[in-house]
């Protein structure tokens, strides 16, 4: 309510205030997991990121924490429960805040097409339908701590071998009732902060 009308309201003014240039460089990366930092209207920021769906991953950063590994997306699905998915999800962005991650990257809905995919533990499932209630529980879960979330990987992201050099060719009722409906929720019902584009390429149905 009054909380969130004020933060828009100051995220308003800061974006109102940035430059062209400004605004681009949030976008550039200084490295894998940090954007460029910007200072305006008395702040300086920038986006720390960090994997991941199951667990805040600090194997990449120059200092080492000690974080909580988490159940699989995959076994989190398999409880059918939203409620057990917001509160793990609340738990990594504690964790998350604790190290200054602000951009938490997960969580991951593609999904499972064949049982040896390289990364099905991550994702939640081969229905559509549980894929976006767990997606939309985890992104509140996350994002209600004070953490951004990045839901993953838009769109048919769905086999790790040779995955960025593959054309994914998929019709437009397909994309639409199996592969999109996840990524539809977490924009739609829970305003994730931010969607990971896919390693592969896609159809013309896709782009």
């Amino acid at each position: 309510g009054n909380v969130a009308q004020q933060l828009e309201t100051r995220v308003s003014a800061v974006v109102g205030a940035l430059s062209g240039v400004e605004r681009r460089r949030l976008c550039v990366g200084l490295d894998s997991w940090h954007a460029a930092a910007v200072s305006c209207e008395g702040l300086h920021f920038r986006i720390f990121m960090s994997d991941g769906p199951h667990g805040v991953n600090t194997r990449h950063h120059q200092q080492r924490y000690g974080t909580t590994a988490f159940p699989t997306g995959i076994n989190l699905a398999s409880s059918w429960d939203v409620a057990l998915v917001r509160e793990v999800a609340t738990a990594i962005a504690a964790e998350a805040k604790e190290i200054g991650v602000n951009l938490l990257l997960g969580p991951c809905v593609n999904i499972v097409r064949h049982p040896l995919g390289g990364r099905n533990f991550e994702t939640y499932s081969e229905d559509p339908h549980l894929a976006a209630r767990m997606a939309v529980a985890f992104i509140q879960g996350v994002q209600q701590a004070g953490v951004g979330a990045c839901v993953k990987h838009f769109a048919c992201n769905n086999q790790e071998e040779l995955r960025k050099q593959i054309t994914v060719e998929v019709s437009e009722r397909t994309l639409r009732e199996i592969y999109l409906p996840a990524f539809e929720a977490a924009v739609k019902e829970s305003h994730v902060a931010a969607v990971m584009a896919a390693y592969n390429q896609g159809s013309s149905a896709i782009t």
